[in-house]
């Protein structure tokens, strides 16, 4: 299964953990927990990050899961991306 988040701001950074508010664009629930890859088109080439998705805020409270069509926070687990945030897409790892 496909599920995409379209980031619109980046938050906040630290070292291990970054926050991105964006909306779920494609596929269905998004669930704490999961592994994902940062994924970027530049000059035709898609860059991959993994991170572990560690908790997801909507209205400014801890949820399990995010659902299509949602806006929220996700707070990822990984090394932030050093690109311009505004044209990543989140999409889970197939594996």
């Amino acid at each position: 299964l496909f599920r995409s988040f379209q980031v619109e701001k980046l938050l906040n950074t630290n070292e291990n953990t970054f926050s991105v508010a964006g909306r779920v664009i494609a596929g269905d629930i998004i669930h704490k927990g999961e592994v994902f890859n940062l994924c970027k088109k530049d000059n035709n080439t898609l860059i991959e990050i993994n991170f572990t998705l560690k908790q997801i805020e909507m209205y400014g409270r801890s949820i399990d899961f995010i659902d299509l069509g949602c806006t929220g926070v996700l707070f990822l687990e990984g090394e932030c991306p050093t690109t311009q945030i505004k044209e990543l897409i989140i999409t889970e790892q197939i594996i």
